[in-house]
């Protein structure tokens, strides 16, 4: 069941992506912070990915500067790295205890449950930043709600 949550929240996170991804291009001149948001979404994401599994390590840190279509390649890697990370994970496993540390070395033991939200919420967050950034130069963002893709994804 957990298993199913998250790779539901995950299948979210890239189908939101994707829109903004979308607007984003649509919009040709976007505004510089809806790319450098839309860049530490792939980057943070990556490197949580590498602080849970050693498998996927990431080089490009939290805040990378790639263009709009290396970001597309990197949240679609990102995407295929994270729902083989979900398949290896036993249910049980989600309520394991993942020790990593930060950016600037500091030690934490997190539940993994409770990481993996971090990750979906923190992508909604700068995705909402994006929204404003892009209303505020003139472009119509698209809708975004997990309600919206529910309702797209099951009609």
């Amino acid at each position: 069941a957990m298993r199913r949550h998250f790779r539901r929240l995950f299948d979210y996170t890239a189908w939101a992506n994707g829109r903004m991804l979308d607007a984003l291009a649509e919009a040709k001149d976007p505004p510089a912070d809806a790319l450098r948001w839309m860049n530490h979404i792939a980057g943070a994401q990556s490197v949580w990915l590498g602080r849970l599994d050693g498998r996927f390590p990431d080089a490009l840190g939290v805040w990378p500067d790639r263009s709009l279509d290396e970001v597309r390649a990197g949240l679609a890697e990102n995407d295929a790295n994270w729902r083989a990370f979900l398949e290896a994970e036993a249910d049980p496993a989600f309520d394991r205890v993942a020790a990593f540390k930060t950016t600037d070395g500091t030690a934490y033991e997190t539940p993994l449950a409770e990481v993996l939200t971090h990750v979906v919420n923190h992508s909604t967050h700068h995705r909402a930043q994006i929204a404003s950034a892009l209303r505020q130069a003139g472009f119509a963002p698209p809708p975004t709600d997990f309600i919206r893709y529910v309702r797209e994804t099951t009609a």
